[in-house]
């Protein structure tokens, strides 16, 4: 699909809709200059300019999810988040095998989640399957549930309790039906393999710093029990940042660590930017941490905007134009790589069925 397409779609979805902050978007979009390849009969949307959008587009739907917390800035939180992503910057390119080593050999391995999405789940119990070839006995640490709750957990783990009755007694997943829809993937592997995995909850209520010193005991109090068994983590991932939980671990423990990271923005467009973006790639961040890349910024905050609209009970969900626009922009930039106009329509037609938007994309694609 070729630049000067994407421009008059653009452009139409902004005539129908001056107000709308997309417009801004198009306003830095239009100027971003375009390479001519000497291969191509037009010219073609650069690198450069399919970063920008992507990143545009991204910034569009992220403003868009912050409706559903009502622009409440929570400065403690935001240090917490921004101390992550500062932490987080330079990487080298690695591979799968140097990963799966460094997993096997570390005694404490901890798996970052988004808490919106799926991969992260798959990774996890990749990693289990993985330990379990090579350890009798794992020990998982799962952020979750609350130490109030372990009696709940064993319960529901050892099959005498249904999921139903554990997830509306586990106060997370009471206030959040859909991450328990996320999770319970984890928790029927768990319960297949609980003769030879033992699983703690680690959570507790308080700040954040306050729940990582708070796990942090926890996984020591393991190692030291156990300390031939393995620890695996799964939280949240601005848990990780280098000065959050794993410092707090390493006060309390000398047992080695590895963190695996999930899709960082900043790393996967360095990535692009090297032409090096494959489903699965992996880079380490650091001597005792990996990144791995399955899902580009734009498809996490898609996935995020989604997540929100199917658990928010106070947010009017009936309304949801602006959610609308994001996706149609999606679709477009999912089209950048020469797709045909044509194939474009089914999607907008999805989103402004009897619309002059649709006609006029009709048209031009006939």
């Amino acid at each position: 699909m070729h630049f000067r397409e994407i421009k008059d779609l653009f452009s139409r979805i902004i005539e129908a809709n001056p107000e709308n902050e997309i417009g801004a978007i198009v306003e830095e979009l239009i100027p971003i200059p375009v390479v001519k390849e000497q291969s191509a009969s037009e010219d073609e949307i650069s690198l450069e300019t399919r970063i920008k959008l992507m990143k545009l587009l991204t910034r569009l739907i992220n403003n868009n999810v912050a409706r559903f917390d009502n622009n409440i800035v929570n400065p403690r939180f935001t240090d917490y988040r921004d101390d992550y992503y500062r932490n987080i910057r330079g990487y080298n390119v690695s591979s799968q095998e140097e990963l799966w080593q460094a997993i096997n050999d570390a005694e404490i391995i901890s798996v970052a989640d988004f808490h919106f999405v799926h991969e992260p789940r798959f990774f996890l119990l990749m990693a289990l399957r993985q330990l379990l070839q090579q350890n009798e006995k794992v020990t998982v640490a799962l952020e979750p549930v609350l130490l109030a709750e372990q009696r709940l957990l064993d319960e529901y783990l050892s099959r005498r309790n249904h999921h139903n009755i554990f997830a509306r007694s586990v106060q997370v997943y009471h206030n959040d039906p859909v991450a328990f829809q996320l999770d319970r993937v984890i928790y029927e592997f768990l319960k297949d393999h609980r003769d030879r995995i033992r699983t703690i909850g680690t959570d507790t209520k308080g700040s954040l710093s306050d729940r990582d010193r708070h796990a942090a005991v926890l996984i020591a109090r393991e190692k030291e029990r156990n300390p031939e068994v393995p620890v695996v983590v799964f939280a949240g991932d601005l848990h990780f940042a280098p000065s959050h939980l794993p410092a707090e671990i390493t006060k309390r423990t000398d047992a080695s660590q590895v963190v695996v990271y999930q899709n960082i923005p900043r790393i996967y467009y360095g990535l692009l930017k090297d032409g090096l973006v494959l489903d699965g790639d992996v880079v380490r961040c650091n001597k005792n941490s990996f990144c791995v890349t399955s899902l580009s910024p734009l498809e996490l905050a898609i996935a995020h905007l989604d997540y929100k609209n199917l658990a928010s009970e106070d947010v009017d969900t009936t309304d949801m134009s602006y959610h609308e626009k994001a996706i149609a922009l999606l679709r477009i930039t999912y089209a950048l790589d020469r797709i045909p106009l044509k194939k474009i329509v089914p999607f907008v037609k999805e989103l402004y069925q009897g619309t002059r938007i649709l006609r006029e994309v009709e048209s031009e694609a006939a």
